[in-house]
């Protein structure tokens, strides 16, 4: 720079010729940038893989147990918890949907791993070689940065339809069924409940249930509480043995994805409103798809002690059930 800026000579504000500039690419280094990627890329990758799975699984078992309990409660003329299980099958859509976008990021990311595989052992002395790792490098960088803020997103989702909740052990103790406060004779028999929804329908034991609606401390005085389908046996054959020997083995097999034992489905409520009580079922009942006597309204002890949720006619109850139906049959 040799000519003087206009009005201040003091300072050089450029030159009557142009001149070439070269950028110096440290070469040595790009081998390392790349596996540096990669390697960060591949733990995004794993984790939002992970979550996409728990969340998809969440997702399947949330709809095919939706599926069988809208068309019993259908059959039963109990259209409360049938409406409760068309809002299950809207937020499992949601959540089929969630992950199903981050099963396109990891794709994306196995084939800019695939990139990155082919550029191992080139020379990235080469300008054209050089190039290459580097846009490689920047878009393996950017789907990490998508996939982290992916997998926070899918964290609170597989957190909110599928939690894991400290404490939970022994938390359902704390709750009785809604007949307890309505008419203790029918206070052992299965029971269904509609209300204000408190949260998003999830996926867990009757403990977790509770634990979730402890945690809900200002709104959740309740919930309605549907076990999932038993899992089953299936017969898989393969090789073993020496010789080729066939042996056959028998693995239980969750309705949907490693079920765990006592999961169900429950609604969380800020305020209930209404109640079906069936008299007729036997137990066990014979043939059911599920534990029937396991269908269960609950409230929280702690809230409604002392008191009455017996429907008020004259309207004066404000905790009272609007509804309570007596139902002379079983729901399946």
């Amino acid at each position: 720079c040799d000519a003087v800026c206009d009005g201040n000579p003091s300072t050089m504000c450029g030159g009557n010729t142009k001149s070439s500039i070269f950028g110096m690419h440290e070469c040595a280094n790009t081998a390392a940038d790349l596996g540096e990627a990669q390697a960060k890329m591949k733990e995004a990758s794993g984790e939002l893989s992970a979550l996409e799975a728990k969340v998809g699984g969440a997702a399947k078992r949330m709809q095919e147990t939706a599926d069988l309990y809208q068309a019993m409660m259908g059959k039963a003329g109990d259209p409360v918890a049938a409406d409760l299980f068309q809002t299950a099958k809207v937020y499992a859509g949601e959540l089929e949907k969630a992950a199903a976008e981050a099963k396109k990021e990891t794709t994306a990311m196995d084939e800019l791993k695939a990139t990155g595989s082919g550029l191992q052992g080139k020379d990235f002395s080469k300008s054209e070689d050089a190039r290459s790792a580097e846009a490689a490098i920047e878009d393996m960088e950017k789907a990490t940065t998508a996939a982290v803020a992916s997998s926070e997103g899918l964290e609170e989702l597989a957190q909110a339809s599928a939690p894991t909740l400290d404490g939970a052990e022994g938390a359902s103790k704390q709750y009785y069924p809604a007949m307890y406060f309505v008419d203790k004779e029918f206070k052992d028999v299965p029971s269904t409940c509609g209300g204000t929804p408190a949260e998003k329908p999830l996926i867990g034991t009757m403990d977790t249930c509770a634990r979730a609606c402890d945690n809900d401390i200002h709104e959740c005085v309740g919930f309605s509480f549907f076990p999932m389908k038993a899992g089953r046996s299936r017969q898989v054959q393969g090789q073993g043995g020496r010789g080729g020997r066939i042996h056959t083995m028998f693995l239980q097999l969750a309705e949907a994805s490693q079920q765990a034992a006592g999961e169900g489905v429950c609604f969380l409520f800020s305020k209930m409103m209404s109640t079906t009580y069936y008299t007729k079922c036997e137990t066990p009942t014979t043939g059911a798809p599920v534990d029937v006597s396991k269908v269960q309204c609950l409230v929280k002890f702690a809230e409604f002690e002392g008191v009455t949720l017996k429907p008020d006619p004259s309207g004066k109850c404000d905790i009272c059930l609007k509804d309570a139906t007596k139902a002379d049959r079983c729901l399946v």
